[in-house]
C-alpha cells in the first residue's frame, strides 16, 4: 500500500507538472488602440512568455488594423515598404512569424495631424536608430496615412519635424517587452 501511495503520488505530480507546462504555454490575445483623427488604428498579437528569456516575451500574428467610416485596412508588421525591407534584409535582418526582443518589434505608435500614424520599433540593440533602414520611431520607421498608403520621403522629413521629442498621445505596444 505505501508503494502505491508514493506512485499515486508522483503520477499527480507529473500530472500537475505537465498542466502547469501546457497552461504557460498557452498564446494570450494583446491589443493595443489609438484614436488618428477620424480612424481608429489597432494594433494586435497573440502573445507567450519566452521560454528563453523570462523578462520579455515572444508575440505571433502582429498586425496593423485602420477603420474609419466604412473603409478597413490591414497589414501585417512591420508595415514597411519593401525597399526597405529590402535593405534591412540585406544586412541579415529578418521578419520571422514569431517576433522576440532580438527582431524588430513594435514599441510605439503615434498619430500626425490627425491623419498620419507612425509606429516605432526596437530590435534590442543599442545602435537601433544608426542602422541603414532603421525602423526606429526617430530614424527612418515609415509613416502613413490612415488608408494605409506611405507617404513619400519629402513628406515623411516634414512630418517627422512635428513630433516633438517627447510627444503628448504616444499609445505603447509593450507586447513584447512588457505585459501591456
Amino acid at each position: 500500500m505505501n508503494n502505491s501511495c508514493k506512485l499515486s503520488c508522483a503520477c499527480s505530480l507529473i500530472i500537475l507538472i505537465s498542466l502547469n507546462s501546457f497552461a504557460s504555454d498557452s498564446w494570450t490575445s494583446r491589443e493595443v488602440n489609438m484614436q488618428c483623427g477620424p480612424a481608429t488604428v489597432t494594433v494586435s498579437a497573440k502573445c507567450k512568455a519566452d521560454p528563453e528569456d523570462d523578462e520579455s516575451n515572444i508575440c505571433k500574428s502582429v498586425t496593423l488594423n485602420i477603420s474609419r467610416e466604412n473603409k478597413n485596412f490591414s497589414a501585417n508588421l512591420p508595415y514597411i515598404p519593401l525597399e526597405q525591407k529590402r535593405k534591412l534584409e540585406k544586412q541579415k535582418f529578418t521578419f520571422p512569424e514569431i517576433i522576440d526582443s532580438s527582431d524588430w518589434a513594435p514599441q510605439k505608435m503615434f498619430c500626425v495631424d490627425e491623419q498620419y500614424v507612425l509606429i516605432g520599433y526596437w530590435d534590442g540593440m543599442n545602435n537601433a536608430e544608426g542602422i541603414d533602414g532603421s525602423l526606429s520611431a526617430n530614424s527612418t520607421a515609415p509613416i502613413f496615412d490612415v488608408d494605409g498608403n506611405f507617404v513619400s520621403q519629402e513628406k515623411s522629413l516634414v512630418l517627422r519635424s512635428k513630433i516633438p521629442p517627447n510627444p503628448q498621445g504616444v499609445t505603447y505596444i509593450n507586447f513584447v517587452y512588457g505585459n501591456n
